[in-house]
C-alpha cells in the first residue's frame, strides 16, 4: 500500500478517484495543510454491518464529514464549509 500526500485543490479534484482507490486499499491518501497538519481520508463503506467492521475501526458518515471540514479549514485557511457545503462540494450521498 503506498501513501501519497495531497493538497486542498488536488483533494477538490479527484475525489472520486481518491475514494476508489482508498477503498480498494491500494493507496493512503493524507491531506496535507499549509501549517503542516495531516489528516488521513479513509474510505466509507456505503452499509457498514456490525460483522463487517469492528467497531473501533468504523467511520461513520458524519465523523468523516466533520473531519474532511476541520482538514479544509485547516488546509485552506479561508472560508469555513458548513456540512452540508462540504457533502455538496464532494459529492457525499
Amino acid at each position: 500500500m503506498t501513501t501519497r500526500y495531497i493538497g486542498i485543490t488536488e483533494l477538490r479534484r479527484s475525489m472520486s478517484t481518491i475514494a476508489r482507490r482508498s477503498k480498494t486499499k491500494k493507496e493512503r491518501f493524507i491531506l496535507e495543510g499549509k501549517d503542516g497538519s495531516c489528516f488521513e481520508l479513509r474510505p466509507i463503506a456505503k452499509s457498514v454491518t456490525k460483522k463487517a467492521v469492528p467497531a473501533k475501526k468504523r467511520v461513520y458518515k458524519k465523523e468523516f464529514i466533520e473531519g474532511l471540514k476541520q482538514a479544509i479549514a485547516e488546509a485552506d485557511a479561508g472560508p469555513v464549509y458548513s456540512h452540508k457545503q462540504v457533502k455538496k462540494m464532494f459529492q457525499i450521498k
